[in-house]
């Protein structure tokens, strides 16, 4: 077993109303990201 095989399935987990944590599946979270590493204020 590989360390990859352990994170698989990842279910999501709600911390709050405004954040969670979920898998990354590149085709729905690519525009966030771009959002996020191009606001200057998130660095």
């Amino acid at each position: 077993m590989s360390f990859n095989d352990n994170f698989k399935e990842f279910h999501e987990i709600k911390i709050d109303t405004h954040l969670r944590l979920h898998q990354h599946v590149p085709d729905n979270d690519a525009k966030d990201f771009f959002n996020i590493y191009h606001d200057i204020e998130a660095f």
